[in-house]
C-alpha cells in the first residue's frame, strides 16, 4: 500500500483517512484541491489545464503517494500507478454534518457565499452522472482491477484503518 488513490463525495472523510494512512504509511498526501485550484486552498480560481495536467504528470511518478479528491477525471492519471483505490461512499447526512461543522468551525462562516453552492454540489453528488459523482465513483472503482475498498461507513472507515500496517512497503 505505497500508491493509494482515494475518492469520495466532499465531507465523505478523504481528507482524514489520507491524513491517517498518510501518518501510518509514512506516505506523502496529495490533496487534488491543492492541483486544481489556484492558489490553494482559496476555492476560487481554476488552475489552468495545461498547469494543472503537468503537476498531475509529475506527481503520479513519485515512488509514493496518497491521492485524494472528488474530482474523478483527475484521480484517473493516478490509477495506473495505484496499487489501492478507497471509495468513501459515505450517505449524504453524515457528509452533511461534517460540511456544516467544518463551515461553522471557520472565521465568518455564515458571510461565505461559496458555502451554499458548495452543499447544493456536494447534495447532487447522487444525481449528477460525471467523474465527480456516485455513479461516476463507481465507474472509476468498478473497473479498477487492482486492490480496492468500498467504504460505506465510519464504522467501516475505522475498521479499515485498523488493518493497514505501518511503515512504507509493509
Amino acid at each position: 500500500m505505497n500508491r493509494v488513490a482515494i475518492l469520495g463525495n466532499a465531507g465523505s472523510g478523504k481528507s482524514f483517512l489520507a491524513a491517517r494512512l498518510g501518518s501510518t504509511r509514512d506516505l506523502p498526501v496529495i490533496a487534488l484541491d491543492d492541483l486544481f485550484w489556484k492558489p490553494p486552498g482559496q476555492y476560487q480560481t481554476k488552475r489552468p489545464a495545461h498547469e494543472l495536467m503537468a503537476l498531475i504528470d509529475a506527481r503520479k511518478l513519485e515512488p509514493t503517494w496518497i491521492v485524494e479528491g472528488v474530482y474523478g477525471e483527475l484521480v484517473q492519471p493516478f490509477l495506473n500507478q495505484a496499487d489501492h483505490l478507497l471509495w468513501l461512499d459515505i450517505p449524504w447526512e453524515v457528509s452533511r454534518a461534517r460540511l456544516e461543522e467544518r463551515q461553522l468551525s471557520r472565521a465568518a462562516a455564515s458571510d461565505d457565499p461559496a458555502f451554499p453552492m458548495l452543499m447544493a454540489y456536494a447534495e447532487a453528488y447522487w444525481t449528477r452522472d460525471d467523474g465527480r459523482s456516485h455513479a461516476g465513483h463507481r465507474r472509476i472503482f468498478e473497473a479498477f482491477e487492482r486492490k480496492k475498498v468500498h467504504l460505506a461507513s465510519e464504522g467501516a472507515v475505522n475498521a479499515f484503518l485498523r488493518t493497514v500496517p505501518a511503515g512504507v512497503g509493509s
